[in-house]
């Protein structure tokens, strides 16, 4: 009885095994090896899933042998900054709560990442007005830069309609 129980046991991990064998679905690929290293590679994979849960991610179709994370943290001071109307036709407030506009620069992005110019007017100490209405619309970003340190303090989204 006992024999049957380990041979049914060897049977049923080798059947495992092979099952869940891996494959790949590809036009072309290879493998080569030798005593200083190992390279495999596959062209041409039209088929790639990729699951997993909070902690875990799985992609097939992909050699990830060495995979490194980076992340980026960026260092943002914290501003109390009012834009409005948001969206807007022609004209964008920028409000500065409890601080001065004149310690700031303030670049507008497109989309693409090109820096715009806009014409600006400073109407109070805090308070400064973006002269939106000779763009197209679309959506913009506007990047708050300390004038003192040149490090970047915030980004927003303006949002430029018809």
């Amino acid at each position: 009885m006992f024999k049957k129980v380990v041979f049914a046991s060897v049977l049923g991990m080798i059947c495992c095994s092979t099952g869940f064998s891996q494959s790949v679905t590809a036009a072309s690929g290879g493998q080569f090896e030798n005593s200083q290293g190992q390279v495999s590679f596959t062209l041409g994979e039209p088929v790639i899933e990729t699951i997993g849960d909070a902690s875990n991610t799985l992609t097939q179709g992909f050699h990830q042998s060495k995979l490194t994370v980076v992340g980026i943290y960026e260092n943002l001071k914290e501003i109390s900054v009012k834009i409005f109307p948001n969206p807007t036709s022609e004209t964008a407030n920028v409000q500065f709560e409890g601080l001065d506009a004149q310690d700031y620069e303030l670049q507008l992005f497109d989309v693409n990442g090109s820096l715009v110019q806009i014409p600006t007017s400073q109407t109070a100490s805090n308070l400064v007005q973006l002269k939106l209405n000779s763009m197209a619309a679309g959506t913009y970003f506007l990047q708050v830069k300390s004038k003192k340190n040149n490090d970047e303090v915030n980004a927003y989204r303006i949002i430029k309609s018809h």
